[in-house]
């Protein structure tokens, strides 16, 4: 039989059990009650992203600042069950001030008419009441029970419709505060630190939308105007350009007459002094009929069809066979060039410029021509290249500016194929540069949108023409 001691010993064994016991059923109870309150924690937090999402996926899908706001009043207003959310707005003449808009979210317009008509009435200084000291301190602010609030201007008002609990918030922008959203809720509420944080960046986050919305509304004014403004200037051009060319007619018509009347019975001098009249005259008919061709590229661009370089090259060749044989050049067209997105006319014009420019500066050797292509995305980049001497890098920005020449001789051209050759590119969402060294021949480079990823097939005749030896001097381009 157990002695004493043993009894004694028992008995405090199982007080120590019953001691650890307790102590564990402690420390769980404690874990349970640090894991519930962490749950709430992530519930709560979960919330307010979800809240935040709401608002700035509502925004983000908006067009106008108005829509922005209002989209925000919506969400926050459903998502809180306030039956009342404004819009506060910087007075147009005194941004201190701080004036009510027209942006309302009613649960009930009859219920809140009395509580919409006295905030109509209010102007709010910056610091003064709600409103006011969420703009002087940029942060949100919750009043617990606003007909208690011996500071707020609607308090009666508030009061008489039902509304207790209040929240503002600032929308910052660029400029500082550029609206204060307020909600009222039929209950008093207890803000947490952690609602106040959301706040806070949906009021960053709709200043950055209302900003991005405000900057594109005002670009696209902009490029209204200019286009406004380009139309007229096109239009004035061709007008000047027209009208100048009537009187020229006739300085011409003129000076031919003189020649046909009078060549070789007046000073021996004179027939050389009205040819060269009548050769400025007619480089100058040249210069404006160039340059009408030129306005009339800054017109609004027509409708972009489905377009074949192919056919237009092999045109722009047939139509240059004979100045391709008495130079003696080789060209080529690769057989397999894309269907583009374009207007025919202008590719025409662009086609013609280049090659036009390739037969006209040369080097000794006899011209050889090429038209290449390579994909590039939804582009197509075409090449244009020649054996000439080449471009010094140096020159290669001018080449492409309206009256831009490298050489100073009067059959070289008038400066005007590649401003042309680039207007019709851009205006084909596409560009246009040069890559040439001296001795090394030139390579004009632009990209046109691609029709579709079917290319078309190679048509036939599409080669070389013959070649006969032609000298030239620098290839200095239009």
């Amino acid at each position: 039989m157990p002695g004493e001691g043993d009894l004694v010993r028992l008995k405090k064994l199982l007080e120590r059990e019953s001691h650890l016991r307790g102590e564990a059923e402690s420390m769980s109870a404690a874990a349970l009650r640090g894991l519930q309150q962490k749950y709430a924690e992530l519930v709560h937090a979960n919330a307010q992203l979800d809240l935040f999402h709401r608002v700035a996926t509502a925004a983000n899908a908006a067009t106008t600042p108005a829509e922005v706001f209002m989209a925000a009043l919506e969400t926050i207003s459903r998502h809180f069950a306030c039956p009342v959310g404004h819009v506060f707005l910087p007075d147009a003449h005194d941004p201190r001030v701080f004036v009510p808009s027209d942006w309302w979210q009613l649960a009930d317009p009859a219920k809140y008419a009395e509580f919409r008509r006295e905030t109509m009435a209010v102007t709010v200084m910056r610091g003064r009441g709600l409103v006011g000291r969420v703009v002087e301190s940029r942060r949100p602010e919750w009043l617990l029970d606003v007909p208690v609030e011996a500071q707020f201007q609607r308090a009666a008002a508030a009061a008489r419709c039902g509304l207790r609990g209040a929240l503002a918030f600032p929308v910052i922008s660029r400029g500082g505060v550029s609206a204060v959203l307020e909600f009222f809720a039929d209950q008093p509420r207890e803000p947490s630190r952690r609602q106040l944080e959301t706040f806070a960046f949906i009021g960053i986050h709709l200043g950055r939308v209302a900003d991005l919305l405000a900057a594109e509304a005002q670009m696209k004014e902009k490029d209204a105007e200019l286009a406004h403004q380009l139309m007229e200037i096109q239009h004035l051009a061709t007008l000047s350009a027209h009208d100048l060319q009537e009187p020229l007619r006739m300085v011409v018509s003129y000076l031919e007459l003189l020649q046909r009347r009078f060549s070789g019975r007046l000073d021996p001098g004179a027939d050389e002094y009205i040819a060269f009249a009548t050769g400025g005259a007619l480089r100058m008919k040249g210069l404006l009929g160039d340059f009408l061709t030129y306005a009339r590229l800054w017109a609004p661009p027509s409708r972009h069809d489905t377009v074949s370089p192919q056919e237009i090259a092999q045109q722009v060749v047939a139509r240059s066979s004979h100045r391709i044989r008495a130079a003696g050049a080789e060209v080529t067209v690769a057989p397999d060039l894309p269907l583009v997105r374009g207007e025919r006319a202008e590719l025409a014009e662009l086609l013609d410029a280049l090659f036009d420019n390739a037969l006209k500066f040369r080097g000794d050797a006899p011209p050889v021509i090429a038209l290449t292509w390579e994909r590039r995305g939804p582009q197509a980049v075409f090449t244009l290249k020649d054996n000439g001497p080449g471009i010094d890098p140096k020159f290669h920005d001018n080449l492409f500016w309206l009256f831009r020449r490298l050489h100073r001789e009067e059959d070289r051209g008038r400066g005007l194929g590649l401003a042309k050759s680039r207007r019709i590119v851009e205006r084909h969402g596409g560009r246009i540069w040069v890559e040439s060294s001296p001795g090394q021949g030139t390579a004009i480079r632009f990209t046109l949108p691609l029709a579709s990823e079917t290319r078309r097939e190679p048509a036939p005749g599409t080669g070389s023409s013959p070649a006969a030896p032609a000298a030239g001097p620098d290839p200095l381009k239009d």
